[in-house]
C-alpha cells in the first residue's frame, strides 16, 4: 500500500511572518500595485480569484532570478533539520504531494532547497517564457480544489493511504479528505477544531512508520 504525505506549503512547510511566498515574490518585484496587493492580502477576506487576477499582472514579464530569490528567503526561516522526518520517509519510499493555493515554481524552488522532491504539485503553474514569467495556469483557486486534489492523490496511487497536513482553515476541506489529518503550528497559535496539532514533522513521520509496520 502506498502512503502519500500531502502538504499544504504557505505555513506549513515553513513559518510565515512578514510575509508568504507569493507576497515576498510581490514584494521583490518592486512593481507599482504590489505592495498594495500585499497589505489587502495579509488582512484576509480578499477574494482568491481577484487575488490571483492582480497576482499575475503585477508578476507578468518578471524574471525566472525572483523567483529563486523569494525561495531562498523563505527557506531560511527553517534550520536544517526541521524537514529531515520527511526526507527520510521519501527515502523510505513514501510519495510527497504539495497541495497550494501558492504557486508551483515557487514550492519547487524551495524543496530543492530542502533537498525534497514533490511527485505531485497541485498550485498555481508559472509560465516561463525566455526566462521571463509569461503567464499562470490555476488549478487551486478555491478550499473545495484542495479537497479535489485529494482525490487526485487516490487516482494516482490507487488505494494509498494519505497523511495531509496544513495549517489553517483554507486546509480544512483537504484535512477532511485525508486518513490521518494533521495541523502544523510553528508558532503555536494554529487551531483547528478536530485535528491534532503538531510542531514538529517527527510525528508525521511516527505516523508513517506505524503504517508501515502495520503493512509489514
Amino acid at each position: 500500500m502506498d502512503i502519500v504525505i500531502a502538504l499544504d506549503f504557505d505555513g506549513t512547510l515553513y513559518p510565515i511572518t512578514d510575509y508568504d511566498s507569493e507576497q515576498m515574490l510581490l514584494h521583490l518585484s518592486g512593481r507599482d500595485g504590489a505592495e498594495e496587493l500585499i497589505d489587502r492580502d495579509q488582512k484576509g477576506g480578499y477574494d482568491p480569484i481577484a487575488f490571483n487576477n492582480d497576482f499575475e499582472r503585477i508578476i507578468k514579464g518578471l524574471g525566472e532570478e525572483y523567483i529563486r530569490e523569494a525561495a531562498e528567503i523563505i527557506h531560511k526561516r527553517i534550520s536544517p533539520d526541521d524537514l529531515e522526518p520527511l526526507r527520510r520517509l521519501q527515502q523510505r519510499g513514501c510519495h510527497l504531494a504539495v497541495i497550494s493555493c501558492g504557486s508551483d515554481l515557487l514550492i519547487k524552488e524551495f524543496l530543492k532547497l530542502e533537498k525534497l522532491e514533490a511527485e505531485l504539485i497541485v498550485a498555481k503553474e508559472i509560465l516561463i517564457s525566455n526566462g521571463k514569467i509569461d503567464g499562470m495556469i490555476r488549478h487551486i483557486d478555491s478550499i473545495d480544489d484542495k479537497a479535489r486534489a485529494i482525490e487526485t492523490i487516490r487516482t494516482k496511487w490507487p488505494g494509498c493511504t494519505v497523511i495531509a497536513a496544513g495549517d489553517g482553515p483554507t486546509d480544512t476541506h483537504m484535512l477532511a479528505a485525508a486518513d490521518y489529518p494533521f495541523v502544523v503550528s510553528w508558532n503555536g497559535r494554529r487551531r483547528l477544531e478536530g485535528y491534532e496539532i503538531i510542531d514538529r514533522f517527527d510525528r508525521i513521520e511516527e505516523t508513517a512508520m506505524d503504517l508501515m509496520e502495520v503493512i509489514g
